[in-house]
Order: C-alpha cells, then structure tokens, then sequence
C-alpha cells in the first residue's frame, strides 16, 4: 500500500472508498451487459 500525503491526507480511506465505487460500477457494468444479453436473446 503506498501512501501518497500530498495527493491524500487519509489515504487509506480514501483508497477504500474508491475501490468500493470502482467495485460497484463494475458491477453495475457487468449487470448492465448481462441484462443486454438477455434481452437481446429474448427479442430473437
């Protein structure tokens, strides 16, 4: 884990929270094409 004080005074927090915003829009992604998929199947 590198810790960057300048950029970020709570790095580690901060870090979280973006991984877990990145986390959750991949998911939403991953949902998003999946749901596509199927709709697109079931318009076939």
């Amino acid at each position: 884990m590198v810790q960057d004080k300048h950029t970020h005074p709570h790095p580690i927090i901060v870090t979280s929270i973006e991984v877990n915003i990145f986390f959750l829009i991949n998911q939403l992604k991953s949902r998003c094409s999946f749901i596509d998929g199927c709709l697109k199947i079931g318009s076939k």
